[in-house]
């Protein structure tokens, strides 16, 4: 069943009350997630009186290729969006040699999204008393990054496992354990929104479809090192749909996830170098 606006409205009211004469910055992919929050986002804005711009890392280049960039930006522009676009040097090449060193590729391209984030942020100053970042995590995403910090974060050989090499297990957790809030408010002023942790696959694939949302086309060489994709082609098959705040709650009683104020106290600079 697709995702209603007014169901996603209702769902994220709170956070969004918050977001009003904000400057929303969103990190934009072209994949099905990040497509859907931009849908929605952009028929709030009107509502909630804030600024909206879609930011997109050029990572991989192997599929956000430049014919890509022109179908997603010819779609948006429509609707009044202009993607930013940023490039990466040697971007692929960074990808193609990480298996080499014995280190997963994701972890580069993840790593190097947030480094050009953070260089964004520094070069442009803006007020982090109205920046909103906005990440869009699922259900899905959730309950995967659950699944790899027990098998990759408690008992995973460090060393030799490829998925979690070069990251420490703590600063794994913390990355993970940031994702189950669905608004964070930063120490000196940044705000942390994610407004699709709520739902799962099958309704945010329902959602694109039925509104006719591109997505980018070709994928990734380098998805099967992503741990979350097997975990989800294993959802699908059995047709498994989460429940937001049972997740949660195993999250908080067994993986004993630190609380909303543990974040809330975090410096701007800490959270986008160690845990988004």
């Amino acid at each position: 069943m697709s995702i209603e606006y007014e169901q996603w409205l209702n769902d994220n009211k709170s956070s969004l009350e918050k977001l009003r004469n904000k400057e929303l910055i969103l990190a934009y992919s072209g994949g099905k997630d990040s497509s859907v929050v931009l849908h929605f986002l952009e028929k709030a804005a009107r509502t909630f009186d804030f600024k909206l711009e879609a930011k997109g890392i050029i990572i991989p280049e192997h599929v956000l290729t430049e014919i890509e960039r022109k179908k997603l930006d010819t779609y948006w522009q429509k609707r009044g969006i202009n993607i930013f676009w940023q490039k990466v040097d040697n971007a692929d090449k960074k990808l193609s040699e990480a298996p080499i060193k014995g280190i997963s590729p994701c972890l580069i391209c993840n790593k190097t999204k947030k480094e050009e984030l953070f260089t964004y942020f520094q070069r442009t100053k803006p007020d982090l008393n109205k920046l909103v970042m906005v990440i869009s995590y699922s259900l899905w995403d959730l309950v995967s990054a659950c699944i790899e910090h027990i098998t990759g974060g408690i008992f995973a050989d460090q060393e030799l496992s490829v998925a979690v090499k070069g990251k420490q297990p703590e600063e794994r957790f913390m990355e993970i354990a940031q994702r189950f809030y669905p608004l964070i408010k930063l120490q000196n002023g940044l705000t942390v929104f994610k407004p699709l942790i709520f739902y799962n696959d099958q309704d945010i694939l329902e959602t694109v479809k039925k509104n006719k949302l591109p997505l980018t086309t070709p994928t990734c060489e380098h998805k099967e090192y992503r741990p979350k994709r097997g975990f989800a082609l294993y959802y699908h098959k059995m047709d498994h749909h989460f429940n937001y705040e049972k997740v949660l709650k195993f999250a908080q009683e067994s993986l004993k996830i630190p609380d909303l104020s543990f974040f809330s106290k975090m410096p701007t600079e800490t959270y986008l170098k160690e845990v988004i």
